[in-house]
């Protein structure tokens, strides 16, 4: 039964993208951002700190009586709280589109509830890229257009920002 939901669920989930439902006469992709791999590692590296605090609530002697049980709950709850964010996680993965054509800038978010925000290519009138350190380092970063009238567009966990920039410029 688990194993019918889950291929009913990918199927679902591979379904037409909604960009190809909405291009328009001579509109091509030139660019399908999706999220760096480091979007979903960092739930699993939070949820195996908080299990390794719980680990230490065991083991340490001066709470004995009371670390068991807050140790077992401490790793219960977190084991399922990070499975929980990285199936959503995963949703949000799979169902976020961050699109450059010839003709626009396309976000389009939610898999229940859809939002979508477009940028008509020539009222672009700035991209920034924002990279923490770890971004940096592991070549992930957000970019965001702003256009005329201070609309904002931001792609998120983006692989390599600075070919996304480069991709839209020519």
């Amino acid at each position: 039964m688990l194993s019918q939901f889950l291929l009913n669920a990918t199927t679902f989930l591979s379904m037409m993208k909604y960009i190809d439902q909405t291009l328009t006469d001579g509109e091509i992709i030139i660019s399908s951002s999706i999220f760096h791999w480091w979007f979903t590692a960092k739930i699993f590296l939070n949820g195996f700190v908080v299990i390794l605090i719980g680990i230490s609530i065991l083991n340490a002697e001066s709470l004995k009586d009371l670390g068991n049980f807050f140790g077992y709950a401490i790793i219960a709850i977190a084991s399922i709280l990070a499975l929980i964010k990285y199936i959503f996680a995963l949703i949000e993965k799979k169902t976020t589109e961050q699109i450059l054509t010839n003709k626009r800038v396309f976000l389009k978010t939610g898999l229940i509830r859809r939002d979508t925000d477009e940028l008509i290519r020539e009222k672009v009138e700035t991209i920034s890229i924002n990279q923490t350190v770890i971004g940096r380092i592991l070549g992930f970063g957000d970019v965001e257009f702003t256009g005329t009238g201070g609309i904002k567009i931001k792609f998120q966990f983006v692989k390599n920002p600075t070919s996304v920039k480069k991709a839209y410029e020519q």
